[in-house]
């Protein structure tokens, strides 16, 4: 990489006159104490003191190289830009690798493309450009994607493709919202990585996603943690939570409006009145669907039933659950157990349809059912059993 500085900083054009004029007025200083010195040399101790001052203003300007209202740039060996910032004052050091900018505003570059734009109060040029670091109400709009980045300082690695974020961050999105105490922001992949105390917002569908980690793929509008995390969908209107899930991990495909969810999934739906538990779930937000291909339980609190499924699936708006493989159902009511291949709950009115080597057990009075069919509503104890032709339903009852 170079910079494009090189010798220009001392040609005529780019020096600031207020530079100028410091270093003639400083020399003309310095010529007239020589003067005063073989003239007199029993001056007081008030211009002894003035004079070593002089010296060290004089010797500050030398080390220090300072431009105003300037534009610096800094292109690759291919003659590709990598930045370009205009600044109200920059103060180079002696050694001129480092600088501190006043009133920055400017664009980031990658293979010679724009893709972020930025304005900052102060900023720092550090080692030849080699990162650039922004403070005081940082705000970068990528205009790949229309992402906005504020803070109170960033850090941009142009080899590492790699913006840090070291303070408190939000990022805004007319599709999401995010905040956090800390963030990365991958340039090549447009990913934010958000860290600590995270919290998302999504427009359609309403979502809230709370976490310690999330990353934010935004040109796929989609939103994934390894770490534990919260989903909330919310009523717009009310700003009220109809239902919450929690996790290990997670994905959020905003544009599919699907949420997938790994490792100790707990779903509470408040419309219906609904708990549901299993280790992998896929939750289609605007359909109220849920799937899952592990096994899953669901449980109806107010109606005290709890159904489980080697797999299953959820309709929140019929109001319609089905399991498969291995089914379960327990009114804790009666206890009155139903066993099944199959199963189809109506939970709404607590119609249920099982096939399968179907098992009915209840306690009062004691009697076991089995059969190929059932049909009935478990908490009443009112489970018809049926055969076929070559399996008749048998019943024993326990006196």
């Amino acid at each position: 990489m170079k910079i494009l500085q090189d010798n220009s900083f001392f040609r005529s054009s780019l020096i600031s006159p207020r530079l100028v004029v410091q270093k003639i007025a400083a020399w003309g200083v310095i010529g007239g104490l020589f003067l005063t010195l073989s003239a007199c040399n029993n001056q007081n101790q008030a211009t002894d003191a003035q004079s070593e001052n002089t010296a060290t203003e004089e010797e500050t300007i030398q080390e220090r190289l300072i431009l105003e209202n300037a534009t610096l740039n800094q292109v690759d060996s291919q003659g590709k830009k990598i930045w370009k910032l205009e600044v109200q004052r920059v103060v180079y050091q002696q050694n001129k690798k480092n600088a501190e900018l006043e009133n920055v505003s400017g664009k980031f570059y990658e293979d010679g493309n724009v893709f972020l734009k930025i304005e900052a109060n102060q900023g720092k040029i550090i080692d030849n450009g080699k990162q650039i670091n922004l403070q005081g109400e940082v705000v970068a709009t990528d205009p790949r994607n229309g992402a906005v980045l504020r803070s109170e300082q960033i850090e941009w690695s142009p080899q590492d493709n790699l913006i840090v974020i070291p303070k408190p961050l939000t990022g805004n999105h007319p599709q999401f919202n995010a905040s956090a105490d800390q963030g990365k922001y991958y340039t090549d992949q447009e990913k934010l990585a958000l860290m600590g105390n995270v919290e998302g917002i999504a427009n359609d569908p309403p979502l809230q996603l709370q976490g310690k980690q999330l990353n934010w793929l935004i040109p796929k509008d989609k939103v994934s943690s390894s770490q534990p995390l919260q989903v909330n969908r919310y009523n717009p209107e009310t700003e009220t939570i109809t239902d919450r899930v929690t996790a290990d991990s997670g994905q959020a495909d905003l544009a599919e409006k699907t949420v997938s969810l790994q490792g100790n999934v707990e779903f509470k739906s408040t419309d219906p009145p609904l708990q549901v538990a299993s280790n992998a779930i896929t939750w289609q937000v605007e359909e109220k669907f849920i799937t899952s291909s592990k096994p899953i339980k669901v449980v109806q609190t107010e109606k005290k039933i709890t159904l489980s499924g080697n797999q299953g699936n959820i309709n929140l708006d019929t109001e319609i659950a089905q399991f498969q493989g291995g089914v379960k159902g327990v009114s804790q009511a009666n206890q009155a157990t139903l066993f099944a291949n199959r199963l189809r709950w109506n939970f709404a009115n607590q119609q249920m349809q099982a096939e399968g080597n179907v098992v009915y057990q209840q306690d009062d009075p004691p009697l076991t059912s089995k059969g190929n069919q059932a049909s009935g509503i478990l908490q009443e104890e009112n489970i018809v059993v049926k055969g076929t032709q070559k399996e008749q339903v048998t019943t024993e009852i326990v006196p």
